[in-house]
């Protein structure tokens, strides 16, 4: 096994924990529908989750004759990975479940949308420190289009917003 195996297996487990935590956190969802409304946003959420675990993986995977197991890049395989994870277990209710879906997205929307933020902008800095390559403004959107949703509590605004981050997470992950 080479050193992108290593790093790749490492990755993949993380993002693979965050996967399964939004599919644990649908499965739940749909067991309680009767008891909490379900809304809008953490259903888009979890599908923009899904698609940019997916997109972060095939980026790690073309990525591979370029990756060597290295402390640093450890770190940032880390640094990418673990805001899906946290993201992943912070959109769904616990045991204390709020009277809406909608009200659990509301009551952490900035920590949601900062940490939806927050592996894009470590991709984007470990492009730059890895390869010394400028960020392009589509992927400078996927750190800003979230920071742009954080100071607006409309109902309206976050859900066209986390319609435009879905639809941009579909583009980028059949492009």
């Amino acid at each position: 096994m080479g050193g992108f195996e290593f790093i790749f297996t490492f990755y993949s487990l993380l993002l693979g924990l965050a996967a399964a935590n939004v599919a644990t956190g649908l499965a739940d969802v749909w067991r309680d529908r009767r008891g909490v409304a379900l809304g809008w946003f953490v259903p888009v959420l979890g599908f923009i989750v899904l698609l940019l675990l997916m997109r972060q993986w095939v980026a790690y995977w073309n990525a591979r004759e370029l990756l060597t197991m290295t402390t640093p890049r450890l770190i940032m395989a880390a640094c990418v990975a673990l805001p899906f994870v946290f993201v992943s277990r912070l959109i769904f209710p616990g045991s204390s479940a709020a009277a809406s879906l909608d009200d659990h997205f509301f009551a952490h929307r900035r920590a949601i949308l900062v940490a939806l933020a927050a592996s894009p902008l470590a991709a984007l800095v470990a492009g730059i420190v890895n390869w010394g390559s400028a960020p392009s403004l589509w992927n400078a959107t996927g750190v800003l289009l979230p920071l742009a949703l954080v100071p607006f509590k409309n109902r309206v605004v976050n859900l066209v917003g986390l319609m435009l981050l879905a639809a941009r997470a579909v583009w980028g992950i059949l492009s």
